[in-house]
């Protein structure tokens, strides 16, 4: 178990956390998008510990890789979330949320 002095192992676990306490607070209607940041940010940390274990450098790296794409995967959900919150704001109702936080 010596993956668990690894930074990188312990902060995935933080960010699994946190993750299933942003989830309690998903709007209803997101139960699907929900579920794929769960599995997404649990399989990080699942992903760097086998990475650590395994004996190669081709191998470790194709499972870190798994790791990071979980985490991308896992904000992307975040973000899709977040943008459709935005959206149902009774302030920014007619107008388009997507022109309102693209850069000019």
């Amino acid at each position: 178990m010596f993956h668990r002095r690894y930074d990188v192992y312990t902060k995935s676990l933080e960010a699994t956390r946190l993750a299933n306490a942003m989830i309690r607070r998903f709007p209803p209607g997101h139960a699907w998008l929900a579920d794929q940041l769960r599995r997404a940010i649990a399989s990080a940390p699942l992903n760097v510990a086998e990475g650590l274990h395994r004996s190669t450098r081709p191998d470790r790296e194709r499972f870190f890789s798994f790791a990071r794409g979980n985490v991308w995967r896992a904000v992307s959900s975040t973000a899709l979330i977040c943008f459709d919150a935005f959206a149902h704001l009774t302030w920014c109702r007619g107008k388009n949320p997507r022109a309102m936080v693209t850069p000019k």
